[in-house]
Formats: structure tokens, C-alpha cells, sequence
């Protein structure tokens, strides 16, 4: 997921290729997450990505998905629930 570090090898680009060779769905979980080197954009410019998690956290990421369409992107838009999240974090989980 971090294209500037050196244990990152295979490169994800590699791994969505093999993936997608084995007839695999290819894919990025956090849309909108805290990956300042991610190789996402560089995923999608290569057409490696069939879907993005773009509902996380409670949280549909509308402003990034939408200005990912607009520049031509098609991947689908996924929802994940990460559970059991701790989400006590946010607020106490019922």
C-alpha cells in the first residue's frame, strides 16, 4: 500500500496483476484513509483496481468518490464494515 517502502515488494501493482490473472476482483480498502504514499491514484491511472471502499467508518465518502468519477475513473464503489471495529473510539458501542 506504500509505494516508498522497500519491504512493500511485491509492489501492489504486482499483486493486483497476479490477482487479476487468477480471475480475482482487485481492490482498495479505505477510500479516504490516512495513507499519505498510497498507491491508489497510480492503481487507478493503471487500470489495476476494480473497486473502492468508498462507505468506512460510519462515513460515505462522497466528495473524494464523486472527484475520483469526474476525472474518468470507473471503479465500483464498495461498503465495509470492518467489524468488530472499536468503535469506542467515536462513541460507545451499544
Amino acid at each position: 500500500m506504500y509505494a516508498n517502502e522497500p519491504a512493500a515488494g511485491p509492489w501492489p501493482a504486482e499483486i493486483f496483476k497476479r490477482g487479476k490473472a487468477a480471475g480475482a476482483l482487485t481492490g482498495f480498502a479505505h477510500l479516504h484513509g490516512s495513507m499519505t504514499h498510497s498507491t491508489l491514484l497510480m492503481d487507478l491511472a493503471l487500470n489495476n483496481l476494480d473497486l473502492l471502499e468508498v462507505f468506512q467508518f460510519s462515513k460515505l465518502w462522497t466528495a473524494e468518490w464523486y472527484e475520483l468519477l469526474n476525472a474518468g475513473f470507473l471503479p465500483t464503489g464498495i461498503a465495509g464494515s470492518d467489524f468488530p471495529v472499536p468503535l469506542s473510539r467515536f462513541s460507545p458501542w451499544p
